[in-house]
């Protein structure tokens, strides 16, 4: 018997020793089925001690450890199928488990099955998180080249800047050196790009999944922006560029930075309160009860243009590119072009118009007084649907992209297909089918008057003049919480990590729900 086998076992003499020596070659010697007769004719003749010191010896030796056994494919095929939990738990066992639990291709599915929708399996989804990040160079190079890269992408080259290399030298003394013939410079060796550091799939799930357990525990920092002296009726936040834009019935518009809560900017013009504005890299389009949309220089802050044409108050604006929709309290809707200022008119609803919302560039979406909501054909300019069922006027709508569970094995790709929600005086919200027209669930909840709506990929944010923010789940439409109790809410905007809600005390609160 080998010293594996005989390690531990009390020896009395050398005798004994013998003997052992001779049992095992005894053993050896016999056939298969032999052997185990004679295993099972000593165990029956084991005392308890005996056997539990055999079951301590024979637990390490039957266990097997496929990831040092397998090859790495094999092995990360094997942990494809655990969850993320069980993966953090598989990385505690032992270096070569924690490289190879840590694979980038493992955690790179794991943020494709969760992030921006909700898994097929455990029903979780992450928010995606567009913000991106600021690559700096290294020590030594060029201070003015930055790139800014979105968290898993690719790296990217940073830029340098070349020296200028002098045509001639000075020895030091003043004497010129003896004339040579001066050599052509050789082109400078082409630098080496400098790529930057790259994150760990694991490390960026990690960081959503923080951020989903604080939606879902609505864990959040809340930071109030004062300035406005009256009603705050509309806003544009823009989480990327940290960029915040009001406006109020005060008649003015506010730039916040929402990372320091600072005010930029207070553009001043509209003669009426300002209903609706919007921003995208150049311009700022607003709207207001004195019937005139005004285009501004995002830069200088400066009106460069006014649209005239609605008979009523502007009640909403919307930007897609070129084209700028606009719905007023004349019960109409009017396409501008921006490039050349041309506009046409779409009339069908039976009262003012509150929101206008340009979807996929050829549709758009409106609500209205009348207690309907429609969808239009920007390029035959006819109304494709009509969505009814609320006893009130709609005050607002959004279009949800939910990823939903069901969807998921029919159309992976897409996740669920768009969803329109919208808020009423009915004290309601609906999710409708926009492919068919049909109510799919009305949401109770708010007691008083729904004012705003907005909506992302797994979540809906309403506000009331109840003063609460409820949180639903947006394929159950099981309200998950109401948080911000007080004055009325009377916009509110959704970002991957915040709530941003404009009150009727001129308020504007920020609900960060980021790690």
């Amino acid at each position: 018997m080998n010293t594996q086998h005989t390690k531990g076992l009390l020896l009395a003499n050398a005798e004994d020793s013998c003997k052992i020596a001779q049992i095992a070659e005894l053993f050896d010697s016999c056939s298969s089925a032999s052997q185990i007769h004679v295993l099972q004719r000593l165990l029956s003749r084991c005392r308890s001690h005996h056997l539990l010191r055999l079951s301590s010896v024979l637990s390490p030796l039957l266990k097997v450890d496929f990831i040092a056994n397998c090859p790495p494919e094999v092995s990360i095929k094997i942990l494809h199928y655990l969850d993320a939990k069980s993966l953090c738990h598989a990385a505690q066992v032992s270096s070569l488990w924690q490289r190879t639990a840590d694979a980038d291709v493992i955690w790179h599915r794991m943020c494709e099955q969760h992030i921006d929708k909700k898994c097929a399996k455990c029903g979780w989804g992450l928010p995606l998180i567009r913000s991106g990040r600021t690559v700096r160079p290294a020590a030594g190079n060029s201070s003015n080249s930055q790139t800014t890269i979105a968290d898993g992408e690719s790296a990217v080259v940073v830029g340098q800047k070349r020296r200028r290399v002098s045509d001639s030298s000075d020895d030091g003394d003043g004497c010129k050196p003896y004339p040579v013939q001066q050599q052509p410079t050789p082109p400078p060796a082409p630098q080496m790009p400098i790529l930057p550091s790259r994150r760990s799939w694991k490390s960026i799930y990690a960081e959503r999944l923080v951020v989903e357990r604080n939606w879902r525990r609505a864990q959040y920092d809340l930071t109030s922006l004062t300035g406005h002296t009256g009603p705050i009726l509309c806003m544009h936040f823009d989480e990327c560029l940290s960029l915040l834009m009001t406006g109020s019935a005060d008649r003015s518009i506010k730039v916040w930075c929402t990372e320091t809560g600072s005010c930029i900017n207070t553009i001043y013009g509209h003669t009426g309160s300002v209903t609706g504005v919007q921003f995208d890299d150049n311009k700022i389009v607003s709207c207001s009860q004195d019937a005139s949309i005004r285009i501004w220089n995002r830069k200088t802050f400066e009106c460069v243009h006014t649209l005239i044409g609605h008979t009523g108050a502007v009640n909403s604006v919307h930007l897609d590119d070129k084209v700028l929709a606009s719905g007023s309290s004349d019960s109409t809707i009017r396409i501008w072009s921006v490039a050349n200022n041309k506009c046409s008119i779409l009339r069908g609803h039976g009262g003012p118009v509150n929101k206008v919302h340009i979807f996929q560039k050829t549709k758009l979406f409106s609500c209205s007084n009348d207690g309907t909501a429609k969808l239009w054909d920007l390029d035959t300019r006819m109304c494709l649907r009509t969505f009814s069922g609320h006893t009130q006027p709609i005050q607002s709508l959004h279009v949800s992209l939910p990823m939903m569970r069901k969807a998921l094995a029919s159309s992976e790709s897409r996740g669920g297909e768009p969803k329109l929600v919208t808020a009423s005086l009915d004290s309601k919200l609906k999710v409708w089918d926009i492919q068919t027209g049909e109510c799919l669930k009305t949401l109770y909840g708010h007691e008083r008057d729904v004012r705003c709506v907005a909506a992302d990929t797994l979540r809906i944010v309403s506000g009331s003049d109840d003063g609460a923010l409820r949180v639903w789940d947006v394929e159950s439409g099981k309200c998950l919480y109401s948080i911000g109790r007080g004055s009325g809410v009377r916009c509110c905007a959704l970002s991957d990590t915040k709530i941003v809600v404009g009150r009727e005390d001129g308020l504007c609160k920020i609900f960060s729900f980021a790690a």
